[in-house]
């Protein structure tokens, strides 16, 4: 099996017993996280289209939810 190298550190990654494959080590695991966390990586494609959030008819939406639940 060979090494290969971490993607955030690029040093050499063990690959028998490491619970962070395939990162070298628990700091590089979540310094990648936070990156997704924070949207530092994009994936290629078509941006969707975001429709915005209409938060009073929602509210509407669940109040009547929890109205017809609790008729039952």
């Amino acid at each position: 099996m060979e090494n290969r190298p971490c993607p955030i550190c690029k040093k050499p990654v063990r690959q028998k017993k490491n619970p962070y494959i395939p990162f070298c080590s628990e700091r590089c695991k979540k310094t990648d996280l936070g990156r997704w966390a924070l949207e530092q990586y994009k994936i290629p494609g078509e941006p969707s289209e975001k429709k915005p959030v209409d938060e009073e008819n929602e509210k509407e939406e669940i109040n009547d939810l929890k109205k017809e639940q609790s008729s039952h």
